[in-house]
């Protein structure tokens, strides 16, 4: 299984970023599912991979 979120908007500089704010309902849910499954109180059946994608607004460089 695959739990995955992209980070997006990067904002005019690394200090302002004013539409960062869309980056925490894919990436707050993926985190909560990592740290929902790690707390497991049986072995899973299958393995899950969580990822975070970067890079989406240079051309999706981070989901390549």
């Amino acid at each position: 299984m695959l739990v995955g979120g992209h980070l997006d908007h990067l904002g005019l500089n690394p200090v302002l970023m004013p539409g960062a704010h869309d980056n925490a309902s894919g990436a707050a849910v993926a985190l909560a599912v990592a740290d929902a499954l790690s707390k497991a109180a049986v072995p899973l059946k299958r393995s899950v991979v969580v990822i975070l994608f970067g890079a989406e607004e240079q051309g999706v460089k981070g989901s390549e």
